[in-house]
């Protein structure tokens, strides 16, 4: 830092904040440093090194400009009305990740593998209507086969729980509104029950451990 200034609108405060939010603000800085001789530099704002004090400008025409901060004296923000919320020293909206899809089947597949590569435990896990989920539906059926398969792993430290496993075909999510969650076996299928439209419970773990002392 170049200075204790309280002013978040001083030249100096001005240009370290350009360089700590030009990314998140998604835009650029067109700007003019004076210096106490008299000289003028104009430009777009590229960068500010602070071990150098050194600010760097680049011009329409691609001219670098490389200006001692140091001796700044004033700093003109150009199209002020575009920067507004920089201005009034107001965080910038992150620029919002490009989030993937989740794609069920292919989790479904790597699970499957990891079970059986790992474990030696060849289960299929089956799921109601998995085509016309919803993006919430998908995120809770993700984290509920998350929770099951972090069971599955604890059950198969024990010798006499690994034994009772290999006897499960599968796993049936089915979705059912009336009933918050539930786990039964039929012929050696475990179907979990289970609204998908719900937020899951916050003790889901909980709850597929006891489901699986029961149906074991």
């Amino acid at each position: 830092m170049f200075n204790n200034s309280t002013n978040i609108n001083s030249p100096i405060n001005l240009l370290e904040r350009m360089q700590n939010g030009k990314d998140d603000f998604n835009t650029n800085f067109s700007i003019s440093a004076l210096d106490q001789f008299g000289n003028k530099s104009s430009g777009i704002f590229h960068s500010l090194d602070s071990t150098s004090t050194i600010l760097t400008l680049i011009d329409e025409d691609n001219n670098i400009t490389f200006f001692n901060v140091k001796y700044i004296a004033h700093l003109i923000l150009h199209d002020s009305e575009l920067h507004s919320n920089f201005i009034a020293g107001n965080l910038p909206e992150k620029k919002k990740k490009n989030e993937s899809p989740i794609n069920l089947n292919e989790k479904i597949d790597l699970l499957v593998e990891m079970l059986n590569k790992s474990y030696s435990l060849v289960f299929y896990f089956k799921l109601d209507e998995s085509d016309d989920l919803n993006k919430l539906e998908k995120e809770n059926i993700s984290i509920l086969l998350d929770s099951l398969v972090d069971n599955i792993k604890d059950l198969t430290s024990d010798d006499f729980s690994m034994s009772l496993l290999k006897k499960v075909k599968g796993f049936h999510i089915n979705d059912k509104k009336d009933i918050d969650f539930s786990m039964r076996m039929v012929e050696n299928t475990i179907h979990i029950n289970y609204n998908v439209n719900n937020q899951l419970p916050k003790n889901i773990s909980n709850l597929i451990e006891k489901g699986f002392n029961k149906v074991l």
